[in-house]
């Protein structure tokens, strides 16, 4: 009878642990996720700037070519976008557009998680199936980049593949929590 009583008791302090783990987790989830939004959100107003001060530096530069005496002296003064750069920024601008969806889902795990919901478990499952479609995305993004150099910008990089170990590690967390019912519905 001893044996058992001390057997619970390792339970409960396992469970109180558990659920204090994935409390933290979802607490730290839930502010990474705003600082990811906030990123995106200042990225899309620096790719609105550098946007503009690509298209007053192309009318410069038309200008500079139309008010040029010599002829030869129109030569073109490098203010235009590669094709290279072009499919990097198109492909920046929808990897941004995917990690600010994946931030809400972020958002909500992390909440969920803190309040030890039920609904945790299923938004983990979301959150780490949707890292995996993204990873998928990725290498395919490699093999349609249109030089080395844009297959290099298309991979995750070394940080994005910890953090998806680090969440479906977390997300064991709450299944495990789920099984032993410390969530609640």
């Amino acid at each position: 009878m001893g044996g058992s009583g001390a057997l619970q008791s390792f339970e409960t302090v396992g469970d109180v642990v558990l659920a204090g783990l994935i409390r933290l987790i979802g607490v730290l989830w839930a502010v990474g996720a705003l600082l990811i939004a906030r990123r995106m959100w200042t990225d899309r107003r620096l790719d609105a700037m550098i946007g503009e001060l690509g298209r007053v530096a192309s009318e410069l530069e038309a200008e500079a070519r139309e008010g040029a005496a010599d002829p030869g002296a129109r030569g073109r003064a490098g203010f235009g976008k590669s094709e290279t750069e072009a499919w990097i920024d198109r492909d920046d601008r929808r990897r941004r557009a995917y990690m600010t969806s994946q931030a809400v889902v972020l958002l909500a795990t992390g909440l969920s998680m803190a309040l030890m919901h039920a609904s945790a478990a299923w938004l983990a499952a979301l959150l780490v199936g949707g890292q995996g479609v993204y990873f998928l995305w990725r290498e395919a993004a490699r093999r349609r980049a249109p030089t080395p150099e844009a297959a290099a910008e298309a991979a995750p990089e070394r940080s994005t593949v910890n953090a998806a170990w680090t969440s479906l590690a977390a997300a064991g967390l709450v299944w495990i929590a789920g099984v032993r019912g410390l969530l609640w519905s």
